[in-house]
């Protein structure tokens, strides 16, 4: 269970600050308690978490330490993710994995997405370029948060731990 002061990433929000637990009355008048998250890119915004929803509190993982976001990224190396030919398919696969909010496997995914483009065959469909960009942004933030950079030095960090060249 999450402590007041601590940092998780709830996949709905991103990366929130734990601020307590609440005891607050909705719609049917009961007191239920929740956990109060604030999220860090929306500080004037509030989350409230039932404490007793096992589904929701799922969501809420633990902030990735340097160490294990270097073991992520390095896992990546010989791993990918077929492409789908199928438009819908592939879109739901990536919906998934965008809601997952799993870092390995949205390295998988971006990594898919930027082979495809590095290929240079096709074109990246509209939707797949938003999938890309959600999917940068949604690990740019996290491993920005826990390695103390700007999130537009995460693709660097990502391609030194990679010993990989920008190309271009």
């Amino acid at each position: 269970m999450p402590e007041q002061g601590q940092y998780v990433n709830y996949t709905a929000q991103g990366i929130c600050r734990v601020e307590g637990i609440e005891s607050l009355k909705f719609g049917d008048g009961k007191a239920r308690d929740y956990y109060l998250l604030r999220p860090v890119n929306q500080p004037e915004s509030s989350v409230y978490l039932p404490v007793d929803n096992p589904d929701l509190l799922a969501k809420l993982h633990p902030i990735l330490s340097k160490e294990e976001i270097d073991q992520i990224i390095l896992s990546v190396r010989q791993d990918s993710i077929p492409w789908v030919s199928d438009f819908r398919e592939r879109e739901e696969q990536f919906s998934a994995i965008l809601t997952r909010r799993d870092e390995r496997e949205l390295l998988l995914l971006i990594g898919c997405l930027l082979l495809r483009e590095e290929e240079g065959t096709h074109r990246l469909s509209s939707g797949d370029q938003q999938t890309l960009r959600k999917a940068q942004r949604i690990v740019a933030e996290e491993f920005s948060f826990s390695l103390h950079l700007p999130a537009d030095q995460i693709d660097d960090y990502i391609r030194e731990k990679l010993n990989i060249t920008r190309q271009g």
